[in-house]
């Protein structure tokens, strides 16, 4: 889209600079009375007539405003009293300049600079060719406080742009390197009928909306111009910058409507422009309606950022001649008065309607005005006497511009009244009805007051037509009853009302198009071209609506009864301010006083979250039917897992997820344990093996991590496909533990901010959605590799057992491919992070010194069950019956909540916690961190690792009666870990062995972090990683530990061995 070239404006702000100079200066040389009113002249109708020296002529018409003068005229030069005006004027001028100068910036300069940080494209502003060394506006800092904007440094940059005229011409682009248009030099003339169609459109239209030329002197003006092309009408600017302009806003509004090429409406603009210079040479009246013709042609023709430039420029000129007060009408004759009136309240219409779409601050105050607007005389009526002649019944054409004067006044008392924070804030219930009351009552008065009959026009007008008052009345009801300040949240009458206003709009706005549509057929669509505005603005409020729910909308309102953390902020909601680690921050502003269940905004997604242990119990298990759905969330259900179908624990609650749940718990449940001991066997055994051999028997200090992950992903991988890596397999191993990994910090909210702001999707170069198809096709490759291994050994009959195979060869499950799929990676991406988290935390933990005496007592309560240690190893993976090894494993649960923040859940039916209605689909956050350290259910030392507080008595150990876990890092209810009693088994067999065979030592150069939170190396992960360290392996017994491992060798040397190899080419 094409806009005003900037040096057009500061050109205009140039002259006015030079003004200001002038008669500021002569406001300090006397003591001199001025007779202000005396000498005041009448810029609109005297500008030329001075020059002139208003000699009568035998013309045409005896009503002849202009008349010739057969002098030579100085076209260029001021009247010989304007200084004097321009003197009197400044001491009128005494209202504040809301867009003044008094910053010594230039308001183009400073307005452009904004813009330009506020939307970096240049195609849309007049900028194309301006690009400063070293980047795209390095030298542009955003000011960090209002006083920065005087720094003139900011705008050193700057130079003027090429020009830039409104063009729909064939191939131009205005992003692309542009010239100034050159438009063929045609000759163009004032006679004809198109010229008079075309003023007649511009009369018809614009000047029904801002009535901003006298009709009866400029058609004076063009008699006098046709009869005489070289009088001295035809040659003064002024006069032909007003021809000009009208023909071309003529034009170009038939071109908006009949798309034709903007040939001729660029001619007569271009034309316009070489007399503008001259036209600023008649004073400030002059300049003002200079200024308000172009606005009013780009509000027909290129409604752009500029426009409010002009605009603002337009009012800022307009208050400065104190247009706005009653006091500078004082005086004047009937008709300077109204041709002064009737461009204020212009300039006034178009700074609300600017403003208004835009959403910026009005350039005019709405305080400041005490002037009374325009009459609704005719342009003929208007003439030089003090008393106006009273109202006829015939209708005017002026009771339309001062009736919209009237709607753009209610909008502008809507927007300050209902949108404004500020002067919301101090009111209560009852005083905001009645402001909501009060403006619809004067919306109602307008729609009942609208001037009838509506006059007669050769062209078919929509603001002629009651249906354009119809569909501005629901327009600004609607305005009026959607979410705001005054209202940010809606009883259901006002939905009720907003939702009504907005249907009966659009079908208004639908009936009203139809008679132009099939005047289209007979040569006049063109007429209908006075709906662009209108629609123009629909649409901008319309964008104001959706930018105001982007920013501050939820989908869920809020929820009464329930307090709201604040910190709130437009469009990210608590995001920010929750960081990194969500479930550290939630449960610090817990620990300060606040109650333990509270609602949050992430992004637009309401979320409420529950911390305190009984408050999360109470939850999962009362309302564990409520509760048992999960939300889809964009990146991992939309991207990650659109091939694979979703994890057990992440998909929402429907007949497949019942399906799933039932065939892993058949899979994982207690009495399918036993056909699984030779994969418990061997996999514990392998990991003692490799710790026994890599650190040479306790000599050398050893990262235990690293053999824990691989003993985690065996067994998983072994569960679910009957497969493990050991030497063959360790590219597989690595690339499925990375992208495991990868997937896991994009899981969690505080890494992935596009799931709860939509918009972040649709950024260019969207690193995050990117990585997320990139790792998903990783992630498909290996899966679809190991199923078809399983597939492949059922049909040759070497499977081993295993919960794919069990699978698929029982056909009762009716199970799809998909859910097949989501069982097995439920449990390896489930397992091969979460056992690893633990197991590392809690053997960091024993190796530290308070530990060695845990770690004793272990050994102890191990030689109590089984005094000969090689029996403990082969017991170890069939039964759990060591208490203090028990006990260890409950407190390294719920210590190290390596999930902090539980998956989401989501309410299916409402759920009235204490009074507060949460209504369903709310999404649940349940900060199991903070509920496995919370004070008042496990005690003062809650954050304090001590297995012991699971032992009813220590000499000898006891276990405490526990129904479950104890904690709530398997989860509870109905959306529970079903995978926890494996889980439950592999810890303890690897402790046992572990605990039985060495005694282990943090490492003093490298010690474990034992804090529950900062144990954590990627707090935006969704499973917490364990920071690295080191540890001493000390042997208990080496020849001992030496037959365990002989024995279990043999044991196990039958179990999973592979026969043949498998192809691996993947993406790796």
């Amino acid at each position: 889209m094409a806009s005003y070239p900037v040096t057009y404006v500061r050109s205009l702000e140039a002259k006015v600079k030079s003004l200001e100079k002038e008669f500021n200066s002569l406001r300090s040389a006397t003591g001199r009375e001025l007779d202000s009113r005396a000498e005041l002249i009448n810029p609109d109708t005297s500008d030329i007539n001075v020059a002139l020296g208003r000699q009568e002529t035998e013309a045409n018409s005896t009503n002849l405003l202009y008349e010739p003068s057969s002098t030579q005229l100085p076209l260029l030069q001021s009247s010989p009293s304007f200084v004097e005006e321009l003197k009197i004027l400044s001491f009128e001028a005494t209202a504040d300049r809301h867009l003044g100068s008094s910053s010594g910036l230039s308001f183009a300069k400073l307005t452009q600079t904004v813009l330009r940080r506020l939307n970096p494209d240049k195609a849309d502003f007049s900028f194309a060719h301006f690009e400063p060394e070293g980047g795209m506006w390095p030298q542009l800092n955003l000011p960090s406080s209002t006083s920065d904007l005087l720094d003139s440094t900011l705008f050193s940059g700057f130079r003027d742009p090429f020009m830039c005229y409104p063009s729909m011409l064939d191939g131009f682009s205005p992003t692309a390197p542009t010239e100034p248009i050159s438009l063929p030099e045609q000759q163009v003339s004032l006679e004809g009928s198109h010229v008079d169609q075309l003023i007649r459109f511009y009369f018809a239209h614009s000047h029904t909306l801002y009535p901003i030329v006298h009709r009866q002197e400029f058609n004076n003006i063009l008699e006098h111009v046709r009869a005489d092309p070289q009088c001295a009408l035809a040659q003064s600017s002024l006069c032909q910058f007003r021809l000009w302009m009208v023909l071309a806003i003529g034009s170009t509004a038939q071109c908006s409507v009949t798309l034709s090429d903007e040939h001729e409406s660029m001619m007569y603009y271009k034309k316009a422009l070489e007399h503008f210079e001259g036209a600023l040479d008649y004073g400030y009246m002059a300049a003002l309606e200079v200024l308000l013709l172009q606005v009013s042609y780009s509000f027909f023709n290129q409604l752009g950022p500029n426009t409010w430039i002009l605009v603002g420029l337009g009012a800022r000129m307009a208050i400065g001649l104190g247009m706005h007060a009653s006091s500078t009408y004082e005086g004047l004759p009937a008709d300077v008065s109204e041709k002064r009136k009737r461009l204020f309240f212009s300039v006034y219409m178009m700074d609300r309607v600017v403003s208004i779409a835009l959403g910026r601050p009005f350039a005019i105050n709405e305080d400041d005005i005490d002037v009374t607007p325009f009459t609704v005389e005719d342009d003929s009526d208007v003439r030089a006497q003090i008393d106006l002649p009273e109202n006829s019944f015939k209708p005017s054409i002026l009771t339309v511009p001062l009736h919209i004067l009237e709607l753009r006044q209610i909008a502008s008392n809507i927007t300050t009244s209902v949108y404004s924070h500020r002067m919301s804030a101090s009111l209560n219930a009852e005083q905001r009805e009645e402001v909501s009351n009060s403006l619809h009552q004067r919306l109602l008065n307008w729609r009942r007051n609208m001037p009838f009959p509506l006059p007669n026009t050769d062209a078919a007008v929509p603001h002629l037509n009651s249906s354009w008052y119809d569909f501005n009345y629901y327009l600004h009801v609607a305005m009026l009853y959607r979410p705001s300040p005054l209202f940010p949240t809606l009883p259901e009458p006002r939905v009720k009302v907003d939702r009504r206003k907005g249907q009966l709009m659009m079908l208004t706005l639908l009936n009203s198009t139809r008679p132009f549509q099939s005047l289209g057929h007979i040569g006049v669509v063109e007429e209908a071209f006075s709906l662009v505005p209108v629609l123009a603005t629909t649409l901008a409020l319309l964008a104001c609506y959706v930018a105001y729910n982007v920013a501050f909308g939820t989908d869920i309102p809020h929820i009464k009864g329930l307090p709201q953390m604040p910190g709130a902020v437009p469009i990210f909601g608590h995001l920010l301010r929750l960081g990194e680690d969500h479930a550290s921050t939630c449960e610090n502003w817990w620990r300060k006083g606040n109650p333990s269940t509270f609602q949050i905004k992430l992004g637009n997604t309401r979320a409420v979250v529950f911390n305190s242990y009984e408050d999360i119990r109470r939850l999962l298990i009362g309302y564990q039917n409520a509760v048992i759905d999960r939300p889809k969330l964009y990146t991992f259900h939309g991207l990650i897992s659109s091939t694979q179908g979703f994890t057990i624990g992440s998909s929402p609650w429907d007949d497949s997820c019942r399906r799933k749940r039932k065939a892993a718990g058949t899979a994982l449940g207690r009495p399918a344990l036993r056909s699984y001991y030779p994969m418990f066997d061997l996999e514990s055994y392998c990991i003692l093996r490799d710790l026994h051999k890599d650190s040479r028997n306790g000599e050398v200090e050893i990262s235990v991590r690293p053999y824990i992950q691989r003993y985690a992903l065996n067994t998983t991988l072994t569960l679910c496909y009957g497969i493990r890596m050991d030497a063959v397999y360790d590219d597989l191993l690595r690339e499925i533990l990375h992208v495991g990994s990868a997937i896991s910090l994009l899981r969690s909210a505080s890494e992935n901010t596009q799931d709860y702001v939509p918009i972040m999707r649709y950024f260019p170069n969207n690193e995050k959605g990117r990585r997320s198809k990139d790792l998903r096709e990783r992630r498909d490759a290996y899966l679809n590799l190991l199923l078809d291994k399983v597939r492949e050994q059922i049909k040759r009959g070497t499977d081993k057992p295993c919960i794919s195979a069990a699978i698929l060869k029982n056909e009762e499950t009716k199970l799809s491919g998909v859910e097949v799929s989501s069982i097995c990676l439920s449990l390896v991406s489930g397992g091969f992070e979460t056992i690893p988290g633990t197991l590392t935390s809690a053997i960091g933990s024993l190796a530290t010194k308070e530990g060695q005496a845990w770690q004793d007592r272990a050994y102890e309560d191990i030689k109590r069950y089984y005094p000969d240690v090689r029996e403990a190893w082969a017991s170890c993976y069939v039964e759990e019956k060591i208490p203090y090894i028990n006990a260890i494993i409950r407190e390294a649960g719920r210590y190290y909540t390596v999930s902090s923040m539980s998956l989401p859940r989501k309410t299916v039916t409402e759920v009235n916690w204490n009074g507060a209605i949460i209504p369903p689909k709310t999404m649940i956050l349940v900060n199991a961190q903070a509920g496995n350290h919370d004070v008042r259910h496990f005690g003062d030392d809650a954050g304090h690792f001590d297995p012991e507080r699971w032992l009813e008595s220590l000499d000898p150990p006891s276990e405490k009666e526990i129904a479950g876990a104890g904690h709530l890092s398997f989860g509870l209810g109905s959306r529970g870990c079903s995978g926890q009693y494996i889980a439950q088994r592999l810890l303890y067999a690897a402790l046992v062995r572990l605990l039985s065979s060495y005694k282990i030592v943090a490492s003093e150069e490298e010690p474990p972090n034992t804090d529950y939170v900062e144990y954590n190396q990627f707090k935006t992960a969704l499973v917490a990683i364990p920071k690295d360290f080191k540890v001493k392996l000390i042997p208990r017994d080496t020849p001992v530990t030496s037959d365990c491992l002989r024995a279990a060798e043999e044991r196990t040397r039958e179990h999973y061995v592979e026969q043949g190899s498998w192809d691996t080419s993947m993406h790796v």
